[in-house]
């Protein structure tokens, strides 16, 4: 019989039950991705780049700002200053910061400001906070045409309002005003410079402003849109959309702003455990990119619920924006045999540096592993099983070498593959690039039946993967199937 590749499928589904996804459907992937050329790949581990001190299970918030060639990090509300790629990581003082609370940064070409749902705070060679009646309990914060605005509680006790901009940068930022959405009165969320406009994301609506020279900001009344968000910290701008939790037709759904425009339903996938979730008001969005490859990864610290046979009192979910199709990104505990949130809750890229680094949720800063130390000795495996016909039990793995670096031939076949109605198939990789710890990756198959609802035979499986380089890449997987009458 002629080889057919099996329609192993992309992303993963699970808004319906597995049972139900067959040819050319996938359950789940695991930091791993299909790339345009529709070969799977892993995402790269992490390598330590330093241990800052705060202690384990302390979240690391990074932002790399240009123009200053500065990395901010913030941590259980202290915050630290890199100024080259290889220099030290030095803390700084003076900064009031919630411990735990994500940071916020914006800077004007000439200073940084950043805040943790406390007052606005000012890097320099001391760290100061804005006088004056400027905001406090600061969650959101942006620069735009001179003037600062930002998401918090009036200092003085005196005016309710939405959102706070600044006296412009000429005169210190002295004085602050407020104003609130016209179309729909809404208390704002989340701050999203783009476009020469404002972004104000309120809990049920979006409205937009712009500096017009005189008020000095007006609405764009045409950008308004009835997408709001119950999720704060889920926004995110990659440069070119905007992205964030949206409550639609009386269900979570993840929208996707092309352009700052009309918006997008981008969650079908991911929309049933959504909807299962604990709480979403925590979740935390950010965006990561590597090898031309582009995420925006979206946390839940609370998801508590199963996923894909397992329980997840935490998850991590990932967007890739280049092929629309939704991951999951997660740590491997060895000791446990299961899987974790992603070791990452923020990322940033310093562009003069060419490294792009990850805090970490264990109190530790990383950069993404995109430069491997090449192991000649080593020859690095993946591997493969299966179940039939509605079983739960997996198929003893079969073990299948990617070659020494510089060994480029074709790997052996798994013969002798039994027999099925339908099958569903796993692949693994695992090696230890992730800081040391287990990096693991894996893609699980809808149940395969080739269109064909009889007995078959699968005479042997042959692997097209990338040898010799120690990566795990994946081209296609083929199987010789013999079809049995009833």
């Amino acid at each position: 019989m002629p080889l057919k590749p099996l329609p192993i499928g992309a992303g993963i589904n699970l808004d319906v039950d597995d049972s139900t996804l067959h040819d050319g459907s996938s359950v789940a992937y695991y930091n791993c991705y299909m790339d345009r050329g529709q070969a799977i790949r892993t995402i790269p581990g992490l390598t330590l780049n330093a241990d800052i001190g705060v202690g384990p299970g302390v979240e690391v918030f990074c932002e790399f700002i240009r123009g200053h060639n500065v990395l901010m990090i913030v941590a259980a509300g202290r915050v630290w200053a890199k100024t080259s790629a290889l220099g030290p990581v030095t803390e700084l003082t003076g900064a009031v910061l919630e411990s735990g609370y994500p940071p916020v940064f914006t800077d004007d070409g000439t200073d940084i400001f950043f805040a943790a749902n406390g007052p606005i705070n000012k890097y320099g060679a001391t760290i100061t906070q804005l006088a004056g009646n400027a905001p406090d309990k600061v969650t959101g914060l942006a620069y735009i045409g001179g003037y600062l605005q930002a998401i918090g509680d009036d200092s003085t006790g005196v005016v309710d309002g939405d959102t706070f901009y600044s006296d412009d940068k000429v005169n210190g930022y002295a004085l602050w005003e407020v104003y609130n959405n016209e179309s729909n009165p809404d208390g704002v969320q989340a701050l999203v410079v783009a476009y020469e406009q404002v972004y104000n994301i309120g809990e049920r609506t979006l409205e937009v402003t712009y500096v017009d020279g005189t008020v000095p900001f007006s609405v764009n009344k045409n950008a308004a849109q009835h997408f709001g968000t119950p999720s704060p910290h889920s926004v995110a701008f990659d440069g070119e959309s905007i992205y964030y939790i949206s409550q639609v037709t009386e269900s979570r759904k993840v929208v996707k702003l092309t352009g700052g425009g009309a918006p997008e339903i981008i969650s079908f996938p991911i929309d049933l455990p959504i909807e299962q979730f604990e709480r979403v008001d925590d979740a935390r969005g950010f965006i990561v990119a590597f090898k031309g490859q582009n995420f925006y990864v979206l946390d839940f610290p609370t998801a508590n619920t199963i996923i894909d046979e397992q329980y997840y009192p935490s998850v991590t979910f990932a967007y890739h924006i280049q092929t629309k199709m939704w991951l999951i990104f997660a740590k491997w505990d060895g000791d446990s045999g299961q899987w974790q949130s992603y070791r990452g809750c923020s990322f940033t890229y310093a562009e003069p540096w060419g490294l792009q680094f990850i805090g970490g949720r264990d109190g530790k800063l990383y950069t993404l592993g995109t430069d491997a130390v090449i192991d000649y000795d080593a020859e690095p495996v993946f591997t493969h099983r299966w179940r039939d016909n509605g079983k739960k039990i997996w198929s003893n793995p079969r073990t299948i070498s990617l070659g020494k670096v510089g060994d480029y031939r074709r790997p052996s076949d798994s013969v002798q593959c039994g027999s099925y109605v339908y099958r569903q198939h796993e692949i693994g990789f695992s090696d230890l690039s992730d800081a040391g710890a287990i990096f693991r990756a894996l893609v699980k198959s809808g149940h395969i039946n080739h269109q064909v609802d009889v007995t078959k035979v699968a005479n042997f499986y042959r692997y097209n993967v990338k040898r010799g380089t120690g990566e795990f890449v994946i081209n296609t997987i083929s199987e010789d199937v013999t079809y049995l009458r009833r």
